[in-house]
């Protein structure tokens, strides 16, 4: 239940459930903690973790992939970096490629790029496509083109058919003005037949689906949604 709501983006209810609980188990801690941190409220989710602790109830390894989603969606890079130290010496979890993937994401996202290229060579597991993902998001994002090209050449050897990397960098060669390179990438597209599936989003209403594609007009709605704007 905590879990669901979490998912449907209703912390309240979720908190309402977890609440309800007299003693809820490290199951339960970590499916609220999860719900706040994936939806960006840190404060919350450590303030949960902290609360986990006072009442004796031990981590495990997702509750401490909960806790560095947090750090990594508020960017709170030196709280990253204590939790990770912590994780095995003082909680006795052992940590997992995850847990280094989210401190990748938390360097990556604050525009640490050179410090989270450290942490992919050093971690000791082999690196994962989430690893070089969690990098070449942040390269895309602060216009680092030359790591963002180390990234996608590593991410391509362990996924070739990830249509993302192609078209990050393509836009990342075009924002430099570099169309041959650009151009590159869309062929290599062709040549794997690759395309991007299109992303959308709906909601329910009454038991109906409603699915909105970016500048799609053809919902019978779409004027009355507009002057909402």
């Amino acid at each position: 239940m905590i879990s669901m709501y979490s998912r449907c983006g209703r912390s309240d209810y979720a908190y309402q459930v977890f609440e309800s609980l007299e003693n809820p188990d490290t199951v339960a801690w970590t499916a609220i903690i999860c719900g706040y941190a994936f939806h960006g409220n840190a404060i919350e989710a450590l303030s949960l973790f902290n609360r986990m602790q006072d009442c004796g109830v031990r981590p495990n390894t997702v509750t401490f992939i909960g806790v560095l989603t947090a750090c990594s969606h508020s960017g709170l890079v030196t709280e990253g970096k204590k939790y990770l130290e912590s994780i095995r010496g003082e909680y006795g979890v052992d940590p997992t490629v995850d847990h280094y993937d989210c401190m990748v994401d938390i360097y990556s996202r604050a525009g640490l790029l050179e410090e989270a290229l450290e942490l992919i060579k050093c971690i000791p597991f082999e690196p994962d496509a989430m690893s070089w993902k969690s990098l070449l998001g942040g390269c895309w994002t602060h216009r680092n083109l030359e790591l963002g090209k180390i990234a996608a050449e590593n991410l391509l050897q362990l996924d070739p058919d990830d249509t993302a990397t192609y078209i990050v960098m393509f836009n990342s060669y075009a924002s430099h003005g570099k169309w041959e390179e650009a151009a590159h990438f869309r062929w290599m597209m062709a040549e794997r037949n690759l395309r991007k599936d299109i992303s959308y989003s709906w909601i329910t209403v009454k038991g109906k689906m409603h699915r909105f594609v970016v500048g799609d007009r053809h919902h019978p709605q779409t004027e009355q949604i507009l002057k909402i704007r």
